[in-house]
């Protein structure tokens, strides 16, 4: 499941904790668990709302969903770490 998780992040499919338990058939707390997981190991990191700024939000798929503007870091992307796992 942990490597699912990567490579649906590396790939830019990934539009929150609630569409990661989806696609996986987990519950949502067990998603975030092994987000927090992969945070920790460092294979994510947090995304800053910065990006938000020049108005790549209005081209999301997330639809909001995903609490960027509210919270300011609640997407992730890969480190080069979580990089090398999904290359091999």
């Amino acid at each position: 499941m942990l490597i699912s998780i990567l490579t649906m992040a590396g790939e830019g499919q990934v539009t929150g904790i609630d569409d990661i338990a989806c696609r996986l058939h987990i519950s949502d707390v067990f998603a975030e668990q092994l987000i927090r997981h992969l945070f920790r190991c460092g294979y994510l990191r947090g995304v800053t709302a910065i990006s938000s700024v020049s108005g790549n939000c209005k081209n999301c798929l997330s639809d909001g969903k995903c609490g960027f503007r509210k919270n300011g870091i609640k997407m992730w992307e890969l480190t080069d770490k979580g990089r090398k796992v999904i290359e091999n």
